[in-house]
Order: C-alpha cells, then structure tokens, then sequence
C-alpha cells in the first residue's frame, strides 16, 4: 500500500514543464494584453507586478494562482490548491 503523494515516472516531467510553459506564457500574454487597453507600458506592468510579489517571483506565481481560483468548481479548485507545494520553474 502506497502512502503519500502518487509519484510520476520520470518521463512525464517534461510534459509537466511543457505545460507549465503554455500556461504561463497565456498568463503573461494575458497581463500583458490587460495593461495595455488601459493605457499601461510593460516597464511600468513590470514594476507593479514587482511590488506585488515584494521581488519574489514565487509569491508573484503563488497570488496569479489564488486569483484564478474563483474560476474553478469546488473539486477542481481541491485539485489546484494541492499543487501550491510544486515548485515550478519561474
């Protein structure tokens, strides 16, 4: 009987990195897009998101993933907080 977290065989990382590379570029694009109908230079975008995350690209991701939370069902939205202790590239 297994305890803990499944594990994934080694060949699935690069899938797991693949896909974090799609979602964050569509978030980044999606920042990006959001800035500029209201006017916003991406110097200026970079230095919000800066002080946001207080210069730690971690909390920067960790804030981007709470906000999206609303957006998901109870289940999924189980699903996505158990990933919070992935630390992904950045």
């Amino acid at each position: 009987m297994q305890t803990g977290f499944p594990s994934r065989p080694p060949s699935v990382i690069p899938e797991f990195h693949a896909v974090w590379s799609k979602t964050s570029t569509q978030a980044l694009s999606s920042l990006v897009n959001e800035a500029r109908s209201h006017n916003i230079p991406n110097s200026q975008l970079k230095l919000i998101l800066r002080s946001l995350a207080q210069g730690e690209p971690r909390r920067l991701a960790d804030s981007i993933m709470r906000g999206y939370e609303s957006k998901l069902s109870v289940l999924d939205k189980r699903n996505w907080q158990a990933q919070y202790n992935i630390p992904y590239p950045y």
